[in-house]
């Protein structure tokens, strides 16, 4: 029989999760070390737990060590970089993922793997027609993300439980801690996926919820339980729209990567940091037909 996690650990090895997702999807740089970010005894110590209680739980948890879990979601997030933006120079790419020489980078995905770099990249054909349309210039403020990771079937993420246990839960938690201080902004998802895996249906998604005009204040980064938050600067995005069922979501990305293979450098768009979907609208109470989704793709500043 499989020992049962106490909920007090589970908690903590929740909080340990999102700060490895985090590490490798947003913080994995030169100057700042994904490998002093993800080291165990930071981790334990952040987590209130010994290295060997937080080693041996983590294990039970996912069936990695810290180090094979945070490594292989590095991979991951490589992957994604490859696979959107062929374009990409092996140099940029390696800069994003935190090594200083493209050379570190093929090592490190040959031991996951990855015979080349270039079996990543995916050279999509395009509609020349879409290229210059379909997509417009916007910004949004200083934001606060408040998220909860879920790993599952991206196909589920669209039904009226997975609304409840995640952004319902996101807000309520937002709503008794801070109450009116933070306003929303939108509900937001981002896919985290799983391509060295080989399932494109699988993956960990982070529900989100945006809020801005308040400051946490007093609250930490990593807090325990299964929501965690940081702060999404102001910037500028292109944005594509979407209109209709979920179930044609797969077709509007194929359409959106061939048109950033071909404008990635028109457009500026910066390669580290990860898509955002922002839901107008909710299949809970609208219509297949009526959905909106918006794509919101970072830009470099400047």
């Amino acid at each position: 029989m499989t020992e049962k996690i106490p909920e007090n650990t589970l908690r903590k090895l929740q909080a340990v999760v999102r700060r490895i997702e985090d590490a490798a999807s947003t913080d994995c740089t030169v100057d700042n070390s994904f490998s002093e970010l993800v080291a165990v005894e930071k981790l334990a110590r952040d987590a209130g737990m010994s290295r060997r209680n937080l080693s041996e739980w983590f294990k039970k948890l996912t069936g990695m060590s810290v180090a094979k879990y945070a490594n292989r979601r590095r991979a991951e997030y490589a992957a994604r970089i490859l696979r959107c933006f062929p374009s990409a120079s092996n140099a940029d790419i390696s800069r994003v993922v935190g090594f200083a020489y493209p050379n570190a980078l093929y090592d490190f995905m040959r031991r996951h793997g990855v015979k080349t770099l270039d079996s990543l990249r995916r050279r999509p054909e395009v509609d020349h027609g879409l290229v210059r349309q379909g997509w417009r210039i916007d910004s949004i403020p200083d934001c606060i993300l408040f998220f909860k990771l879920s790993e599952g079937d991206y196909t589920e993420c669209g039904s009226e439980q997975f609304e409840r246990d995640n952004w319902d839960k996101i807000e309520r938690h937002v709503t008794e801690r801070f109450g009116d201080m933070a306003r929303l902004v939108g509900y937001v998802g981002i896919a985290i996926d799983r391509f060295l895996d080989g399932d494109a249906e699988m993956g960990v998604f982070a529900s989100g919820v945006l809020y801005h005009d308040f400051t946490p204040a007093g609250m930490l980064k990593d807090t325990a339980g299964s929501i965690g938050w940081r702060k999404i600067p102001a910037r500028r995005y292109a944005v594509f729209t979407h209109r209709g069922s979920y179930e044609m979501l797969p077709v509007f990305y194929e359409r959106i990567l061939s048109v950033l293979h071909f404008s990635a450098s028109e457009l500026n768009v910066d390669i580290a940091s990860p898509f955002m979907e922002l839901y107008l609208n909710s299949p809970t109470d609208t219509v297949s037909d009526l959905l909106e989704t918006e794509l919101w793709v970072p830009l470099n500043q400047g």
